[in-house]
């Protein structure tokens, strides 16, 4: 499977890439009319209210700048960290996914395709292809 990995990253940063590129619309207006999409993460910028002010930022400039927020989140079980770059994170791959998933029930698209092809691990193991002899 480790011959399925390249192409599979190409068309996962070709997702991304979609994903996140703001669709052309040709002799509209209704995109710069329509309101700015308000934040799904939170608000962007420095949060104060995660501040612990009780810290001198001499002393321990995170607890200072993070205490609050720190002491009050909770780390998922299945997170080693957490925080809102792991939110971005967890949203992309599950945007990916989501376009992956639809792609892979068109016989027609050839990422679709890629995509069903390198989830088919019956055809895999038939073929002899699984990890434990490719070591």
């Amino acid at each position: 499977m480790n011959h399925l990995k390249k192409p599979l990253l190409a068309i996962s940063a070709s997702l991304i890439a979609m994903a996140f590129t703001a669709p052309v619309y040709a002799n509209s207006t209704a995109a710069a009319d329509a309101p700015a999409a308000k934040p799904e993460l939170g608000n962007y910028g420095f949060d104060e209210s995660g501040m612990d002010r009780s810290a001198e930022p001499g002393d321990n400039f995170y607890t200072y700048a993070n205490g609050a927020w720190a002491k009050a989140t909770e780390i998922p079980a299945d997170k080693s960290n957490f925080g809102m770059f792991t939110k971005l994170d967890d949203l992309s791959k599950e945007r990916v996914k989501g376009l992956l998933d639809a792609a892979a029930t068109n016989p027609k698209s050839k990422m679709g395709v890629a995509y069903a092809t390198f989830l088919d691990e019956a055809a895999i193991e038939k073929k002899g292809w699984h990890r434990s002899t490719r070591s």
